[in-house]
């Protein structure tokens, strides 16, 4: 049947004896409700667990579609299911559980449609009493981003054996990751002008914990980053300026007037270059600097 439309139903009465009236019938009018047929309601997946203690732990999901309400069970091994606990998101916080125990989690999705099946049953186990609990590092920060690299930083409760960095570029799909034993951290060999996302887990021993918040950033361009590690001073001058570069290699310089007219040349090999310009008259000058990474203008000012 369509949604929202009338439908006649008819019924002829059949008898066993002459019935006065065999052509009466009983005529029922009903519509359909408005809408959409529901869709198929989904069972969730990928269900982890995290900050995981004696007595508790932290359990994540994702949707199988887009339902917002989901029915949580759980038992300890050997024991039955829970009752069906209904949340409003995709995780759930168990307490007063008991230590040093595996426990079993499944999900089930609450769809306008009904519910979903069960998803694939997930386990965890509870600390021992005494050992520690892995605790989720908190405020990442990513700080001295450059063209190719970054410093990673975060806080800690506990302590940890390492820690898991992971990354991606906010475009892919997959995540890529680096074992640290110490923080702070530079990941290198990043593309430049790629952004990137990243989250730290902690490893002890065995256990780890759950997902740091998530970092984005922006590995600089090398254009940007050029000229941001590209020094001229003084500026203004009144005679010799430098020109310093604090990661590459200057090959050359050229000094040019608001004209376009070259002042000077100088093909050198170094990070610092010294320039005289005693002679040049009072007003503004571009100078152009080509590295071993790219070429790069900036302003100096004569007085």
């Amino acid at each position: 049947m369509t949604a929202n439309t009338s439908y006649d139903v008819y019924v002829v009465t059949n008898c066993a004896v002459q019935d006065p009236n065999p052509d009466a019938t009983f005529t029922y009018t009903f519509t359909t409700a408005s809408g959409t047929t529901p869709t198929q309601c989904n069972a969730p997946a990928n269900i982890t667990f995290a900050n995981i203690s004696q007595t508790g732990a932290v359990a994540n999901w994702t949707a199988g579609g887009d339902e917002t309400q989901w029915n949580v069970q759980y038992m300890s091994v050997g024991d039955n299911w829970s009752s069906s606990i209904l949340v409003n998101a995709p995780t759930y916080t168990f307490t007063g559980l008991s230590s040093n125990t595996i426990y079993l989690v499944r999900i089930q999705a609450v769809c306008t449609a009904g519910v979903s099946d069960w998803s694939m049953t997930a386990s965890f186990t509870t600390l021992a009493e005494g050992q520690e609990t892995c605790y989720a590092p908190t405020a990442l920060t990513a700080t001295n981003i450059t063209d190719g690299s970054v410093t990673l930083d975060w806080s800690q409760q506990g302590t940890p054996d390492s820690w898991t960095i992971n990354y991606k570029k906010t475009s892919a799909s997959t995540w890529s990751n680096m074992n640290a034993t110490s923080h702070p951290y530079t990941l290198n060999n990043l593309e430049a002008g790629a952004e990137y996302e990243v989250y730290v887990v902690a490893n002890c021993g065995a256990q780890h914990s759950g997902e740091s918040n998530h970092v984005t950033f922006t590995a600089v361009g090398i254009e940007d980053y050029l000229f941001s590690s590209t020094a001229l001073f003084p500026n203004p001058t009144t005679g010799e300026f430098r020109i310093q570069n604090s990661k590459f290699s200057i090959q050359s310089v050229e000094v040019f007037d608001v004209f376009g007219k070259l002042m000077s040349s100088v093909e050198v090999n170094d990070n610092t270059v010294t320039i005289d310009a005693t002679s040049y008259a009072s007003g503004v000058y571009f100078v152009r600097i080509l590295t071993e990474k790219g070429m790069v203008t900036k302003r100096i000012v004569k007085k």
